[in-house]
Parts: structure tokens; C-alpha cells; sequence
């Protein structure tokens, strides 16, 4: 079969998975595409409702294609990009953005104006809503930038979240579940890259996931009141047996440690007498 033995149809159907600027490079190989390529079926999926030709199953219309070529404007999300003119028009709405909101504050109009983020707006990876959004900044635009993360999947993290998310895989749903600090994003990305499950460390600060992936303690014992740093160093590097610690606070467990002549009562967090004896 020849090429040009191929049904229009199923030409149409192949160049529908083209990107604007795709379509008028292959315009350029033969007549037989170039009315394809040029052709209204295709070009209106680029325009918002109700900007479309009307005439748009017309096989020899192009309005379409002109449409999009000198309204910027009317082009759906995702295609406007294609051009200098669409590049120009996102430019042009970070500029109004500048000049009439009032209620920018001066990290939100640093981010507008840095060319990093300009450069981002202008190629669609990243919108002037999520450039306005909670917790922005120069992280933000490092992940979409350096490591090719969607900005809708970030919008709104902090930098731990996005650190979290992008070395463990995990869900956006999943990071926003908790508050990380730089210890805890760590302890995380340790945990989860040696092998532990999100669901049994979720929630937990980095003692309570040192705990739970590396003492193998349960859930239950790690959320015990005064569990901490000084709860896992006493049982990693001390010997001690949890039930013996449970509940007590950093310097209860310092009295333990040390040789005592009597047997002393000592009361944990809950009231319940536990007793020191000579180590």
C-alpha cells in the first residue's frame, strides 16, 4: 500500500496525537497533508468551547487553525505555548497580574518576576494560581525544573514534602498526611527506601520511625508518652527492654542507667510506678 492509498480517516486519527506546532511541521511534507494537517477536525481541539468553527466537519475550512494562530487567548490550556504569540500572551497576564493586584505580597511578586518562574508560566509547566499558592518557592520550581515534577502534583508542599515525594515516590495524599522537618523527611526516605510500609511509619516523628523500622517496635509502643531519641538510644546502645522504659522521660531513663544502691520508685507519665534497679 501507498501512501497516499491511506484513508483520510485514518490519517486524521494519527495526526490527532500531534501538538500544534507538530501538525505544521508535517504540513510541510505533501499536499495531501498539508489539507490534513491544516484541517478544521484537528485544530479545534486546541480551542476552548464555543470558540470553535461552527463549520469545523468542513474538510476544506481552516478557521480553526487561523483561530488559534491569532487568538492566543481562546486556546485551551495546554496548547497556548506553541507560539512567540501564545509565549508573549501568558508573559502578558503575569505582567497585569503585577500591575493590578493590589493584594501581592512581596514574595509573591519576587516569584512573578524572577525569569525562572516567567520561563515556567510561559511554557505551561506552571500556572500564576500556583505561583500565588501556599508554600512556593524556590524548591517548587527546582522540582519542576531539575526533576521534571507536574506542578499540579506539588502545589501547595513544602520543601520536605516535595524532597519526601520525589525520592520515595509516594502519593501527593500521602505526604500531605503529615508535617515533615528535615529529620523526619530523612528518617522517612531511609525507612521507606529500606523496605518499611508507608501505612505502618505514617504520621510518626524520626524517633518513632527509628523505632518502628529498626527496634521493630509496634505502633502502640512508639506513640507511648515520652517516647524519643532518648527512648531508642537506651534500648539500641544500652540493652534496656522497652517494657522496662515505657513512658519514662530522658532523665528517668538517665537514673536507670546509673548503679543505685537501693531499688527506687519512680512514677512514668501515666502514674504508673515503675522501679530503678542497679545496672
Amino acid at each position: 500500500m501507498f501512501f497516499n492509498d491511506i484513508p483520510n480517516h485514518v490519517l486524521i486519527e494519527i495526526l490527532s496525537n500531534l501538538a500544534p506546532k507538530d501538525l505544521s511541521t508535517t504540513a510541510l511534507l505533501s499536499k495531501k497533508l498539508k489539507m490534513l494537517s491544516n484541517s478544521n477536525a484537528l485544530w479545534r481541539e486546541f480551542l476552548k468551547e464555543g470558540k470553535q468553527d461552527q463549520q469545523s466537519c468542513n474538510p476544506n475550512s481552516t478557521q480553526n487553525k487561523t483561530t488559534y494562530i491569532e487568538k492566543p487567548e481562546v486556546r485551551k490550556v495546554g496548547y497556548i505555548h506553541y507560539d512567540q504569540a501564545g509565549r508573549d500572551y501568558l508573559n502578558g497576564l503575569v505582567d497585569q497580574e503585577l500591575q493590578n493586584n493590589q493584594n501581592l505580597t512581596h514574595r509573591q511578586k519576587k516569584y512573578l518576576r524572577l525569569p525562572l518562574t516567567k520561563e515556567l508560566i510561559q511554557t505551561e509547566q506552571l500556572t500564576i494560581k500556583q505561583v500565588l499558592s501556599s508554600n512556593f518557592g524556590k524548591h517548587t520550581i527546582e522540582a519542576i525544573k531539575d526533576y521534571g515534577m507536574k506542578s499540579k502534583d506539588i502545589q501547595g508542599l513544602d520543601e520536605y514534602q516535595i524532597e519526601v515525594m520525589r525520592k520515595t515516590k509516594l502519593t501527593r495524599k500521602q505526604v500531605l498526611s503529615q508535617n515533615f522537618s528535615y529529620c523526619s523527611a530523612e528518617a522517612m526516605i531511609k525507612a521507606i527506601k529500606n523496605g518499611a510500609k508507608f501505612e505502618d511509619i505514617e504520621g510518626f516523628d524520626d524517633a518513632q520511625i527509628r523505632g518502628v523500622h529498626e527496634l521493630k517496635l509496634t505502633r502502640e509502643q512508639v506513640q507511648s508518652p515520652n517516647f524519643g531519641f532518648h527512648t531508642t538510644n537506651a534500648i539500641e546502645y544500652c540493652g534496656m527492654k522497652f517494657e522496662d522504659i515505657e513512658g519514662l522521660n530522658k532523665d528517668q531513663i538517665k537514673a536507670m542507667r546509673k548503679k543505685l544502691e537501693d531499688v527506687v520508685p519512680i512514677q512514668d507519665a501515666r502514674g504508673i510506678t515503675k522501679f530503678l534497679y542497679t545496672i
